[in-house]
């Protein structure tokens, strides 16, 4: 009865596992699937956001691309922005958005849609570093929705998943807590 049990035990573990790995493995198609054929034109062009009570200013400019690598394509919006606080320049990337050739992570603004047309944001943050020395990304459950036709508007929402801060396994890599950046706002389009 033992034999039996323990058997059976065992069988199902493997079978569950087996059935992971095979998930696992299909992955990178499932992703290109759900991120195909979105429409993400609704979202291109330079978005701007201003506050006159603190002489602030936050823009975006956005673009369709497509990943590099031809094994697993798919299209994603990239970006960048400039940023005016209390009347001064702090932050402007607007000509990086030309210059990474890189998928994502290294534009100062990334857009992809999940399943259900969600845009999930990532961005880099102008003046948290991580502790590797690069800036600070703000992703996971950061996003934008396009919230009107008339006029043409855009909700902006960073959302900081790491409000305590985070340290990984190998204590090299501190993610600060804290956002730089406006990170909950109404975004109008100013241009095409």
């Amino acid at each position: 009865m033992k034999r039996t049990l323990l058997f059976l035990i065992t069988a199902l573990t493997s079978l569950q596992l087996a059935a992971q790995s095979k998930q696992a493995s299909a992955r990178p198609e499932l992703s290109v699937e759900l991120m195909a054929n979105k429409d993400y034109s609704y979202y291109v062009g330079t978005w701007r956001w201003t506050d006159s009570t603190s002489d602030s200013e936050f823009v975006i400019k956005l673009e369709i691309t497509q990943t590099p690598d031809p094994d697993w394509t798919f299209d994603y919006l990239k970006g960048a922005y400039r940023y005016k606080k209390n009347g001064v320049v702090v932050a402007d990337y607007m000509e990086e958005i030309n210059k990474s050739k890189q998928i994502m992570p290294k534009y100062p603004i990334y857009i992809t849609a999940d399943s259900d047309n969600n845009m999930e944001l990532g961005v880099r943050d102008f003046e948290l570093k991580d502790g590797y020395g690069e800036h600070k990304h703000h992703g996971g459950s950061s996003y934008i929705k396009y919230i009107s036709d008339n006029p043409q508007q855009i909700k902006w929402v960073i959302i900081d998943d790491r409000q305590s801060g985070s340290i990984f396994a190998d204590e090299k890599m501190i993610d600060p807590p804290g956002i730089s950046l406006p990170a909950d706002i109404i975004m109008t389009k100013v241009e095409e």
